[in-house]
């Protein structure tokens, strides 16, 4: 089990595609190689993203046994080592998300069908090579690496056991499994899991290169030397006196009350207002700056990207406005009824997220968006924990 602690923005993809490569060449004492890498993410836009990168590189490198689980049928067959030909390499590069390894642990049926290949491939073994099979006899292809990115989330406990049990179902008891976490941020959960106990007692990362080392380098920039606290300043029909005793009594009061005043539509058009005449004078100077806006809910999404697209049109602005969330929401259409809409159908088929000047965002976005020209990002919803970065 290893940690990897790595900041975001600063080539991780790159060092995934090229811890890859190299475990494939990589031998232990014995002599013994990895005969399979699984890269598994947790997202499916990280899929495109850091997938993209570790075939592109993987390619270039001469590597050509790189596999995308499409669907758990797919990565069943992939993770099948008896389904390979003798034409083809011992080893393999599989790409796919922590979503299809979950569901094909749950399925019955193909989990069985792996095992069932697995022990009729071994008992083929054992009956050419001996004794020795049982522990792998000369074959030195013996070892399975796991590569997860985001540790401190997508990784846990259940995780790793459901990698286990499928791994077994394929290599057998036998199976040789090493685990290796990415994460920017390691959470409790992923030092327990993937940490290197030290002299110490702690357990800690195998391998640091965190945020402000990052930022010493010029890999990243320092969000946090160049922000502005705009105050925010809201009447309420709600009298002083009852105010403080309700702040007094309840946890969580204060928080409740301004979530409340923040929902009035006048207050979401100021705050837009404000957004957009600032970030019109920074397109002025750069035309092709883009700009975020994180927001405290997906209904918030809506609310904003219906203002800002008014705001657009009403001054002629020619931006591409994208609301970023996932599901369905049911939203008010002013005249009493409701209507339900999704990402496609609140953007519509011409504005995709590529071309969009602006991007406005609750969750989703968090791990999955790499875009050189976002020039500024505007923040209105409560920022703490691991979240915050």
């Amino acid at each position: 089990m290893f940690l990897l602690q790595h900041s975001t923005g600063a080539g991780k993809s790159l060092t995934i595609a090229a811890l890859t490569h190299q475990l494939l060449y990589v031998k232990d004492a014995r002599g013994t190689q990895f005969h399979t890498v699984v890269v598994m993410l947790d997202r499916v836009k990280l899929n495109e993203q850091v997938g993209d990168a570790v075939e592109r590189y993987l390619h270039q490198n001469g590597v050509d046994e790189v596999f995308r689980a499409e669907s758990i049928e797919h990565l069943a067959k992939l993770l099948d080592a008896s389904s390979q030909n003798e034409q083809q390499s011992p080893q393999r590069v599989i790409i796919t998300t922590t979503h299809k390894l979950g569901l094909l642990v749950r399925d019955d049926v193909l989990l069985t069908r792996l095992l069932h290949r697995s022990m009729r491939s071994q008992r083929g073994a054992g009956e050419e090579g001996g004794e020795e099979s049982d522990v792998g006899g000369n074959d030195p292809f013996q070892r399975v690496a796991i590569i997860t990115d985001e540790a401190h989330r997508s990784h846990t406990t259940s995780t790793r056991d459901a990698i286990k049990k499928v791994m077994k179902a394929d290599e057998g008891s036998h199976a040789q499994l090493t685990f290796i976490g990415f994460t920017a941020t390691p959470n409790e959960e992923a030092l327990e899991l993937f940490g290197t106990r030290t002299d110490d007692g702690f357990q800690r990362p195998f391998h640091c290169y965190p945020i402000a080392q990052a930022t010493i380098d010029d890999r990243i920039m320092n969000v946090l030397a160049d922000y502005t606290c705009v105050r925010c300043e809201i009447e309420t029909s709600v009298f002083p006196e009852p105010v403080q005793k309700l702040l007094q009594v309840t946890h969580g009061a204060q928080r409740c009350i301004l979530d409340h005043a923040s929902d009035d539509v006048a207050v979401l058009k100021a705050k837009a207002l404000f957004m957009m005449t600032d970030f019109q004078v920074i397109k002025n100077a750069h035309s092709k700056v883009k700009c975020m806006i994180v927001v405290r809910s997906r209904l918030d999404v809506a609310r904003y990207y219906k203002l800002i697209t008014t705001f657009v049109s009403k001054k002629q602005l020619g931006w591409n406005c994208y609301a970023a969330f996932s599901g369905t929401l049911t939203l008010d259409d002013g005249a009493g009824d409701t209507k339900s809409v999704t990402e496609q159908t609140l953007n519509g088929r011409h504005v995709t997220l590529s071309i969009s000047d602006i991007v406005i965002v609750c969750d989703k976005l968090d791990t999955g968006y790499n875009e050189p020209l976002l020039a500024c990002m505007y923040v209105d919803r409560y920022a703490h924990g691991l979240n915050a970065h």
